[in-house]
């Protein structure tokens, strides 16, 4: 088991006990996977729904998703400032998935103009908060010993999860209706918390704070 070091042969009685980094692996992974599902809040296929079963016309359409485009992007850089100044970045991803699941759920019960536009505008923020927290978290796992090839583990199960809801999406609106497909969002929001909330991903915070100390 890896201890702080102190400099000399014994470590001091408050030294921390780090646990190794390996069994973070699966539960980081799975994150990763199921918060790409939810993310994009189901990207273009909004843009979709809104045409094909809401009648919208393109005008409404491009305005929403821009708003949200423009959103996301204004307020990257304080939402990042904010998460690496918090100490509770797994809440934060819970607060997330709690905004994009009930954005979700709010465009396909009520699809007027100004419920989409505000469920477009909080999901992107939403989607702001988890690179952030999941590289803050990464980082309080692992250390920086590792981390860029975890950083890019990261990625390949972010990806791999990207093109798993585009398939579910494309088979559920095929298979019963293209409003079930906002069901998605919420129903990989809970497991991706409940992954969060496993127990390996608790103990980031004192390998964080050790290697804090170490600095």
């Amino acid at each position: 088991m890896e201890v702080e070091e102190t400099g000399g042969p014994f470590p001091r009685p408050d030294a921390v006990a780090l646990p190794p980094a390996r069994p973070f692996r699966s539960p980081l992974d799975w994150l990763n996977f199921f918060l790409a599902d939810v993310r994009g809040g189901l990207g273009p296929y909004v843009g979709v729904f809104l045409l094909t079963e809401q009648h919208w016309n393109q005008a409404e359409i491009g305005v929403v998703a821009t708003v949200a485009s423009i959103v996301g992007l204004t307020l990257q850089t304080p939402i990042g400032a904010f998460i690496d100044a918090s100490r509770r970045k797994r809440a934060i991803i819970v607060a997330g998935l709690v905004m994009l699941s009930l954005s979700a759920m709010a465009i396909a019960l009520a699809p007027r103009f100004s419920v989409v536009l505000t469920a477009q505008a909080v999901m992107g923020v939403a989607g702001d908060l988890f690179p952030p927290a999941v590289a803050a978290i990464t980082l309080g796992i692992l250390g920086t010993p590792g981390l860029a090839q975890r950083l890019g583990r990261n990625a390949a199960f972010d990806h791999a999860g990207n093109v798993s809801v585009a398939l579910a999406a494309g088979w559920i609106g095929w298979a019963f209706s293209q409003t079930a497909v906002f069901l998605l969002v919420p129903l990989f929001s809970l497991i991706g918390g409940l992954v969060r909330a496993g127990d390996p991903l608790q103990r980031d915070k004192r390998r964080a704070r050790a290697g804090s100390r170490r600095r």
